[in-house]
Order: C-alpha cells, then sequence, then structure tokens
C-alpha cells in the first residue's frame, strides 16, 4: 500500500490543472481550481470548529456540484465523511448520526430547510457554502491509515451498521483495477449513484484523481433512461458505472447506432450479472460497443475486488462469473458450515469447483464497523487460510472457483445469509423485519426475495406476517403499512407485497421454515381501494371470469375492470366467456358497468350453452393454387397498401419484427413443420389481396405452396462474427419491402445461433398483421415447435369485413363521425428537408419503472379508469403543450380495437383495428378531469368503432391527422413473458407516432419532420406529462 491519498492527488490536479473542468451537473460547473479553493475553505472551517483527524463528519446534499465539494472538505480536513441521502427517512439518517458519533453535519440551503432540522437535534449544521474560514488555520497531513468514509449498509438486527473504510484501501484501488484497463484525464466518469452507495466512492475519485471529468446524474435521470442516453452523448461521458438493472433498462437505447461514439467502458458491480440479459451489446463488434466490466465487491472489501470483462463468449453461460482478484487481494473459497474462528486458528480452504463462502484479505480489506467491536471481530479474522495468514473478511458470499485456460477464476452463486442484493443495494432482510414487527397491529414478519421469474417483474421483496392479537385497528391496508414504513425505511427496502398468514411454517426442530413460506395459503392485504368478496352467484361468476381472463388470483366485488388490468381485448374476452357461462353482456356494456357488482346487477342471463367447441390441432390443409374464400379488403389495409406504394424511397408500412426463442436442437424441417402448422390455422397468412375488382378490394384466401422460409445456422460461428451476420440480415429485411401483388405479404427468416437459442425475423406488410397478431404468431410458432398444437379460431378476417360493412351503412355511426370530424384539429408539426443518410424515421423509448408503474397504478384506482386511459390522456397533454399557447387544441388519430365480439379472436391474426380521432378535454382541466373526458370518450365511440377512418375523411372531410396513438397491454395473456423479447421496426405515412406496450413508451418520428434529438424530446416531455398526472393524484 501506497503513501498518497485521495484528497491530496485531488490536490496536485488543482494546482497542475486549475481550469480543466472537475465536476459538472446540478449546481454548475467546478474547475480543478475551484474546487480545491472552496473545499479548503470549508475544511479550514471545519478544523477551526473543532473537527479533528479522524472524526466522522456527516454530509447531506443531493446530486449537485456542492456535495463534491463537501465530501473533498471534510478529507481535507482530515475526517472521515459519513454520506446522509437527504431522501432517506428523517429516522435513519438520525440513527446514522448518533451511531457515528457525528457533530457536524455539512448541508446546503435545500436540506437546511428540509430534512436538516431533524438533524440539528443531533449535530450542528454547517453551510457547504458559509462564510470565509480563518486562513491561518493550517490543515492536517492525512495519512492512509486514517480513516477516509463511512457508509452504512443494512444490519440483520434491524439496524444499520456503518463500515469504516481508511485513506490506504481507496487510494490503491485506481492503481489495481488500472491494472486492467486504462483511463486518462481525457476521460469523462457518470456518477450515476446516490453517493450514499460506496459505488459513487469509484466513479468520483476515480476521475478526480486521474484529472478526468465526473459528471453528477441527477436522480430523475438515473431513473429515466431516455434521458441518461441523452445524457450519455451530450456530456461526452466515456466511463459508465451501473448496476446491472440499469443497464437493463438502458438496453433498448443502446440498439442500432444508439451507444454513444466516445463512451469506451461500462462498468458492472452491485448485482449478479447475466451475461445473456445483455447479449444484444456484448454480440455487437467490439468497435461499436464500449468493453463491459464486471466488478465484483463489497463495501468492506472497498468497493471492487476482482474483475473480468464479459465479452460475447459469455452470453451462453449459466452464473455470474467474477473473475479473478485484484493483484493486492487474495480469495479462499471455504466451507460455509465454519462457525466462529479463533485468532490464528487454521482453516482449510475448498478445492476448485466445490461452493463455499469466498474470504478476501489484502489491502482493501475496511478497519471494520464503525463502534460494533463485536461484529468486527466476528466478520473480520484474523486467520491462516490455504497457507494464507492474514486478515480474512468473510464476506457471506457463496461462490465457486473454477479452472480455465487463464488460470482459476471465481463465480458468483449467491448469498449464504439472510443479506441480499436488489438492485444494486444490499439489504439485510432482518432489519426489514424488524421495522415490520415494530408495527402495531403485526405480532411477526418474515420478508423474502422472491425471483419474479413467474411474472416478469423480476425480483421483489415479499412480506409475511401474523397478526398481532388484540391490535387496534389491526394491520390495515398495503398502502397502510408501505406508508409507515416508508419514515423507517428507504424506498428501495419497502416490500412489494405483505401477505397475511394464520402462523409461520416450522421444521422439526422447531425453526422457522423458509422454504414452505410461498407454498402457504396467503392473504393479500386490501388496498384502499378493493372491495369485498362477491357475495351473489353472479357476482361470485364474473369473478371468475375476470380473474381467468386478467389473470389474478382475487377479484373483490368492488374491483373495476380496467383498473386491475382489462383492456379492449380483454373486455372482449370476458364478454365471451361471460356468454358461454350463460352470462350476456357486451363490451359496451362492460365500459358502462365496470365495477363487478355493478355489471353483475345489470347482466341479463342467457341460455346456457355448451364449452365453445375446440379447434383442431391440426387444421386440414386447402389444396394449393385454389381460392378458398374471398371477402371485401377492409379500407384500412386498402389506406395501407396504397401509402405503401406512394414514395419508393420510404418503406412505409413495412414492418420487421424479431425475437430470440429457447429452441434447442431445432432444424430446418421441425421449423418448416411447425410453420406450416400456424400458416393453414391462420386464413390471415395466406391471404391476398386484388384492389381491381369490379366489386372493389378484396381479399382472397388460398393455400401456400411453401410458406417463405429463410433459414441461417449460425451455431458454429464466432460470437463476434454471428452478431456481424445478425445485423446484417436486420438491414437486410429492413431494405426488403413487400408491394401490393406479391403473395404472401410475409417472410420469416431464422438463425440459429449457440446455446440452443434462435433469433427470427417476420418480414411483412402492415396491411396484413396488426401488433397483435405479430405476438400471436411468434406464440404460435413456440408452441407448435414445443408440439402442443395451434389453436384454429373462427374466420375473424371474415367477421371484421362484415362488421366494416355494417358500420358504413349505420346512420348512426356517421352522425356521430361527423359531429366529431366538425370538431377535431390535428397537431401542425414542422417540415425540414431529410438530410442524406438520415433514416426515414427516429425513435425514441422510454421504460416505465417499478416506482412509476406502482404510482400509474394507484392513479387510476383513484379515478376508476385505465391504464390506457391514463397514457391517452397525457399524450393530449403532450400534444397541447407542443402546439403551444395561442392555438387550437389539437386531438389525435387513436388506434381502436376492432377485433369482433367472438370466441378466440384474440388468437387470430390479421387487421383488426381502426383508426379514431379523440378531441382534446376542455382547457385548463385537471388531470382528473382529463382522464374522465378519455373514458367518456372511449365509450361513447365503443358502438361506432367499426366505421373506417378512411370513410371519416372521403365523407366528412376530416383534416389529415399527423400523430399516433396505440396502447397494446400484454400482461394478461399468455405472451406476457414472451412479448417482452419482441421488438418491431416499423414506417408509417405519419409524421408523429406514439405507442405504449405494457410498460414500455415508444415514440417514432418521420426524419421529413422531425431531428433525432426533437423526438428524444417529445418521449421525455411525454413522460414528464405522466409524471405530473400520478403527482396530482397521490396529492389529491
Amino acid at each position: 500500500m501506497g503513501s498518497v491519498v485521495v484528497p491530496s492527488l485531488v490536490a496536485v490536479w488543482g494546482e497542475r490543472a486549475a481550469g480543466s473542468v472537475a465536476v459538472s451537473g446540478a449546481g454548475g460547473v467546478l474547475s480543478y481550481g475551484e474546487l480545491v479553493r472552496r473545499a479548503d475553505g470549508l475544511a479550514r472551517s471545519l478544523v477551526g470548529r473543532g473537527v479533528r483527524r479522524g472524526e466522522v463528519v456527516g454530509v447531506c446534499m443531493g446530486r449537485g456540484v456542492d456535495v463534491v465539494v463537501g465530501l473533498l472538505a471534510v478529507m481535507r480536513a482530515g475526517g472521515a465523511y459519513l454520506p446522509l441521502d437527504p431522501g432517506y427517512p428523517g429516522e435513519r439518517l438520525r440513527f446514522m448520526v448518533r451511531d457515528s458519533g457525528v457533530r457536524f453535519v455539512v448541508v446546503d440551503d435545500d436540506v437546511r430547510g428540509g430534512v436538516g432540522a431533524e438533524l440539528s437535534n443531533d449535530a450542528e449544521l454547517v453551510g457547504v457554502s458559509g462564510g470565509e474560514a480563518d486562513t491561518d488555520v493550517v490543515l492536517p497531513e492525512v495519512g492512509v491509515d486514517d480513516l477516509a468514509y463511512v457508509i452504512y449498509t443494512s444490519g440483520s438486527s434491524g439496524e444499520p451498521k456503518g463500515v469504516g473504510v481508511e485513506h490506504g484501501s481507496v487510494a490503491r484501488l485506481f492503481d489495481r483495477v488500472g491494472e486492467w484497463f486504462g483511463w486518462s484525464r481525457d476521460d469523462v466518469w457518470s456518477c450515476f449513484h446516490s453517493v450514499g452507495f460506496d459505488f459513487s466512492v469509484w466513479e468520483v475519485w476515480g476521475a478526480l484523481t486521474s484529472g478526468g471529468r465526473v459528471e453528477l446524474v441527477s436522480y430523475e435521470d438515473s431513473r429515466d433512461p431516455v434521458a441518461f442516453r441523452r445524457l450519455l452523448g451530450e456530456r461526452g461521458v466515456s466511463v459508465a458505472s451501473l448496476t446491472p438493472s440499469a443497464l437493463l433498462r438502458l438496453m433498448p437505447f443502446l440498439s442500432g447506432e444508439g451507444v454513444p461514439g466516445g463512451l469506451r467502458h461500462v462498468v458492472l458491480g452491485g448485482e449478479a450479472v447475466r451475461a445473456g440479459q445483455i447479449a444484444g451489446l456484448l454480440e455487437r463488434s467490439v468497435g461499436e460497443r464500449p468493453r463491459v466490466w464486471n466488478l465484483y465487491g463489497i463495501t468492506e472489501t472497498t468497493v471492487h475486488a476482482s474483475v473480468r470483462e464479459l465479452t460475447a463468449a459469455d452470453v451462453d453461460g449459466e452464473g455470474s462469473p467474477i473473475g479473478r482478484p485484484l493483484s493486492d487481494l487474495a480469495f479462499a473459497v471455504v466451507d460455509a458450515k465454519v462457525g466462529d474462528v479463533a485468532v490464528g486458528a487454521e482453516v482449510a480452504e475448498l478445492p476448485v469447483g466445490e461452493p463455499g463462502e469466498l474470504w478476501i484479505s489484502g489491502a482493501g480489506v475496511a478497519r471494520g464497523y464503525v463502534n460494533r467491536p463485536e461484529l468486527t471481530v466476528k466478520r473480520f479474522v484474523d486467520a491462516t487460510v490455504g497457507g494464507v495468514s492474514a486478515r480474512w473478511y468473510r464476506t457471506g458470499d457463496e461462490v465457486v472457483a473454477t479452472s480455465g485456460a487463464s488460470g482459476v477464476e471465481f463465480a458468483y452463486v449467491g448469498r449464504l445469509d439472510r443479506q441480499v442484493q436488489l438492485r444494486g443495494f444490499r439489504i439485510e432482510l432482518g432489519e426489514v423485519e424488524a421495522a415490520l414487527a415494530a408495527h402495531g397491529g403485526i405480532d411477526a414478519a418474515v420478508v423474502e426475495l422472491l425471483d419474479g421469474e413467474a411474472d416478469g417483474d423480476g425480483p421483489a421483496l415479499a412480506a409475511f406476517v401474523t397478526e398481532a392479537a388484540g391490535s387496534v385497528g389491526g394491520v390495515g391496508t398495503f398502502e397502510d403499512v408501505r406508508d409507515w414504513l416508508s419514515g423507517r425505511l428507504p424506498q428501495h427496502m419497502l416490500p412489494s407485497s405483505v401477505s397475511v398468514v394464520e402462523s409461520l411454517p416450522l421444521t422439526a426442530n422447531g425453526k422457522l421454515d423458509r422454504a414452505a413460506l410461498r407454498d402457504l395459503a396467503v392473504q393479500p392485504l386490501p388496498t384502499r381501494d378493493s372491495g369485498d368478496q362477491p357475495v351473489t352467484d353472479t357476482e361470485r361468476l364474473l369473478a371468475g371470469i375476470w380473474s381467468q381472463v386478467l389473470r389474478t388470483d382475487s377479484v373483490g366485488r368492488n374491483d373495476h375492470f380496467f383498473t386491475i388490468g382489462g383492456d379492449s381485448m380483454t373486455a372482449l374476452r370476458a364478454s365471451v366467456a361471460a356468454e358461454e357461462k350463460g352470462l350476456e353482456f357486451s363490451v359496451g356494456d362492460l365500459f358502462v358497468h365496470p365495477v363487478l357488482a355493478d355489471l353483475a346487477a345489470a347482466t341479463a342471463p342467457a341460455a346456457l350453452v355448451a364449452d365453445p367447441p375446440q379447434p383442431a390441432a391440426d387444421p386440414v390443409p386447402v389444396p394449393a393454387g385454389t381460392v378458398e374464400r374471398a371477402y371485401p379488403a377492409l379500407l384500412i389495409q386498402t389506406g395501407m397498401l396504397y401509402e405503401s406504394e406512394r414514395d419508393p424511397d420510404r418503406p412505409t408500412y413495412h414492418v420487421v419484427s424479431e425475437t430470440v426463442l429457447d429452441a434447442p436442437g431445432l432444424t430446418p424441417s421441425a421449423l418448416a413443420a411447425a410453420l406450416a402448422a400456424v400458416t393453414n390455422a391462420q386464413p390471415g397468412l395466406r391471404t391476398e389481396f386484388d384492389l381491381t375488382g369490379a366489386d372493389g378490394p378484396v381479399q382472397l384466401v388460398r393455400a401456400l405452396p411453401d410458406p417463405l422460409l429463410e433459414y441461417e445456422d449460425l451455431s458454429t460461428f464466432a460470437p463476434d462474427a454471428a452478431g456481424k451476420r445478425i445485423e446484417q440480415i436486420r438491414e437486410r429485411e429492413r431494405e426488403r419491402p413487400f408491394y401490393r401483388d406479391d403473395f404472401p405479404l410475409w417472410r420469416l427468416t431464422c438463425a440459429v445461433l449457440p446455446g440452443g437459442r434462435a433469433r427470427m425475423f417476420l418480414s411483412h406488410h402492415h396491411a396484413l398483421l396488426d401488433g397483435w397478431s405479430v405476438s400471436v404468431f411468434f406464440d404460435q410458432i413456440l408452441a407448435a415447435l414445443r408440439g402442443t398444437g395451434v389453436a384454429a379460431p373462427v374466420d375473424v378476417c371474415r367477421l371484421a369485413a362484415e362488421a366494416e360493412a355494417e358500420a358504413l351503412a349505420s346512420e348512426e355511426s356517421a352522425a356521430y363521425w361527423s359531429g366529431m370530424t366538425r370538431q377535431w384539429r390535428a397537431l401542425t408539426v414542422p417540415e425540414r428537408r431529410r438530410q442524406d443518410g438520415e433514416p426515414a424515421l427516429w425513435s425514441a423509448t422510454y421504460s416505465i419503472d417499478g416506482r412509476l408503474r406502482e404510482d400509474i397504478g394507484r392513479a387510476c384506482a383513484a379515478w376508476r379508469c385505465s391504464p390506457k386511459q391514463l397514457f391517452l390522456a397525457a399524450h393530449l397533454r403532450a400534444l397541447e403543450l407542443g402546439a403551444g399557447p395561442g392555438t387550437p387544441r389539437p386531438g389525435t388519430l387513436a388506434v381502436a380495437n376492432a377485433r369482433p365480439e367472438a370466441w378466440d379472436t384474440h388468437l387470430a391474426v390479421g387487421v383488426f383495428l381502426n383508426a379514431v380521432p379523440v378531441l382534446p378535454p376542455a382547457e385548463g382541466a385537471s388531470w382528473r378531469e382529463r382522464v374522465t373526458h378519455v373514458a367518456a370518450a372511449e365509450l361513447e365511440m365503443l358502438e361506432h368503432r367499426h366505421f373506417p377512418f378512411a370513410a371519416m375523411r372521403s365523407r366528412f372531410g376530416l383534416p389529415a391527422p399527423t400523430t399516433w396513438f396505440t396502447y397494446t397491454d400484454f400482461a394478461a395473456t399468455s405472451m406476457a413473458d414472451f412479448i417482452a423479447t419482441v421488438t418491431d421496426h416499423t414506417v408509417t405515412e405519419l409524421p408523429l407516432t406514439v405507442s405504449v406496450v405494457d410498460d414500455g413508451l415508444m415514440v417514432d418520428g418521420s426524419s421529413d419532420h422531425f431531428t433525432a434529438a426533437e423526438v428524444a424530446d417529445v418521449v421525455h416531455g411525454y413522460a414528464e406529462c405522466l409524471r405530473e398526472a400520478v403527482g396530482e393524484a397521490t396529492a389529491e
């Protein structure tokens, strides 16, 4: 360990590069000279107040440049900084201040007027921009053995514990990691994390000890992958450090040309890494992506302890490779059953290949736990392990050593104790349990980390509690418990579910049987808006139907169909399923009576009929060349066909969808057989169009001699070569549009990859398939490959044509849309000349994180609306803001589900949608009023939804639309897990298209009207509208 320390290294750069930018972010920019000058002034102020060498000093500020001044000042004063995140509950911050013996806390004005009022009861608050300090005060020399910082981690006893790390351990970190990859003063490091998370030690001081720049990422931008991706490019970030969860949220925005050109290194840490989850990044050629590093580590071993570069070769591997230890550390795998160890004891090391607990020794091992001598002795042990006598830290992590061509490496298996990692945070489940047990209505509590693979939502904390006997008010609702906990625990430690059990299961030895918890009959806590159980036979029958189509376990009599996950597609299925059970209501009835008890009261009994006939698993093929059936083409189809050929340089309505399937042993013949089964079951895939018929355009269904299948075996390719070939296929498919005389108007390309996976590309004309149908297609291909049969739905294409003909003849529908047309205005969009080399379409996406998703759910429950209605209200608001003051408030074109009401229509492929104009709400409307307006409009137009958009334009002179809104929710279908892997590339003729698919928002803007930056601004503004909406709901 050397003699240099971080504050001295930064001070050197303050002299050598005084004018160079050191820190940028909220609050402006600080040069090295200004950073050191301000930090030294504050340091002298602290010393003048009596701060002693080695004393712990709190720093409580937001993510602005001033926080770096505070951290550096404490170290320059000889103290150790204790980062205090102002977003944490005041009670937790006060505990940390008292527990570590803090006398002074450095704050900014925002904190002083907020949580600082609570901290002032225990410590003196010192302003980061305080008055002039005494220049005669001499700053102390800081040594390698002095304490540098204290960072608190979750504690199993119910209280967090502070880890004290010395200066020597911090300073050597950058030299040791630098042996694996390099950086210089020309690099820009993002600081993505709160300074209360030890990853920030690497991010801030890695930049500032090398003369580089650290870009502080705001909390809002860290939760918004669109904004963070924009920041990476605009600020020239070259070293980005992220948890794997954060990288996964960013992945959709790194496809194509999305990787910032200056990004050289992505450093992962804080969680287990699964390389297969980031295959889209790793499989790109090295020159087109940053190098990706997995740096395993924990707070007690100074941030990082081992290094492993991830490449395409890791994509098909199992586990989480953590590589080799830093050169001044030693790893040993020890039997996990080893108990307390006496000083100087000899401990056997397990052989390679046998999993056990990881013990770490060397220069990075922390001093210990602040004011926890017993715990320090227990976890930091002086022992001889594998012949190495040293001070070892017992990590509690289960790892396995493996032997390979490059020597012994290690792989992370999991935790051995009650500590888990969730979104980069280490959480002691015992601390959450202790907080729950302190609730007056709870007797005992157990918390587990559930993997979430079944529902695709990812890992989450689940609490199981028993009610306290004789408590007043009981446990309350789920929201009551979360609100109560939020005053005691940070957000990342709050359970996602709380269930009541009669008693906690025990083993034969009387210990808690944690494995049995998941098999218990549990009763989830009610939400504030959930109602009583169904009481009548009709209510119980409806509840069962809703439960089936929405894939939820419990439905109350006061539940609102569209609030608990329903949409127009599931409403259709519920209506048909109810008829089969002897109840009769239409989709429109469900919109009018969305509450279960109200619908039950309004529902008329129908004649009981037998269960619906099950379709044949293997439909009989139609002889090649014969026309099986014919019916009129929908106007939306003919419009798409004509528009697609209007501009030969623009692939309008050419769609390329791709997905990756697990298909071990896939052969060309097996795929061809599966494709034939799906094609024979789906008339929509055997459809061609004749636009010159005497009676108007028609759809003709006939047999295909052979489905268009292109098959490539890349299983023996090197990862880089396979990735390059995949990109070539993707670009080729995007450049091969269909023409209206082609038959069929689709083709499937399959590339078999290493590891039993297959990447499939479905290219098609949008006149043939809508978005839902693409997912049905892939789902049925997978079913056919697995031998589970392919459902042959009713002839929905014929039913859709009949519904359109009836709507065109309806005087009521004509009057409705005529009145709408007179009021509707389109958004005025700019015109620009597309530059050479620009794509026809710019795309930007926004992934809705779990926190915002929960807020949206609560807003929908409060306003009794569906998520679609809330998203559409936000869309209209975003258009209103985009139009600007003094201009007519624009409406939008929205996609309406036009599938006929019949059994299994959701399993048919084709085009079953219509585009309908939606008016904006009244000027100055509240968000509740906006959502109410959208819900009323949706209900009003329901019976007229089959009247085609083209007829609205030709008959009533509807203005040319400029925006398109579509919402698709696959969460309540069998494709809920599968659909997350499907991506589309589509070009429409409209300037701006906004699509919501489950929890993802996609904005496509024509390059004839928008720049890439403008499209990114649109998606960001849309997200702001969503946050504004849920904020109003929360305030209510």
